[in-house]
């Protein structure tokens, strides 16, 4: 019992003791005065490093993008050969299902099948 009571004022207590014993000291931090022209130009800095690494990460993904789906094209039966936005809101695309060239539509609303391409000859491009 005596040796938790002595941990008691030596861990807890003590601390507290020595604390408020030099709260009674008078003594007054400086502080200095706050440069804020470099705190400015640092965060300009940033804030043009952080944007040039999200235009930098869109760029990635649109050209990950694309890479996907042109690896895609050589390896399945249906395959995107041509995309044409008309708009943002609607795109038409060129596909190819079995050798068969299909025009089709993609809107906010639907995806309409414009017309098919069977009787061209492409074998020419």
């Amino acid at each position: 019992m005596n040796k938790i009571c002595c941990f008691i004022k030596l861990f807890l207590i003590f601390p507290f003791y020595v604390f408020a014993q030099n709260a009674n000291e008078n003594y007054t931090p400086t502080i200095p005065n706050p440069d804020f022209k470099y705190a400015f130009i640092k965060m300009v800095i940033i804030l043009s490093l952080l944007l040039v690494l999200v235009f930098f990460t869109f760029w990635l993904f649109k050209r990950f993008m694309r890479i996907k789906i042109d690896q895609a094209n050589l390896t399945k039966n249906i395959k995107i050969i041509e995309r044409r936005a008309l708009s943002h809101k609607s795109i038409l695309y060129l596909i190819e299902v079995e050798g068969k060239r299909v025009l089709i539509s993609e809107s906010n609303l639907e995806v309409r099948k414009i017309e098919s391409l069977d009787s061209i000859d492409y074998e020419n491009e």
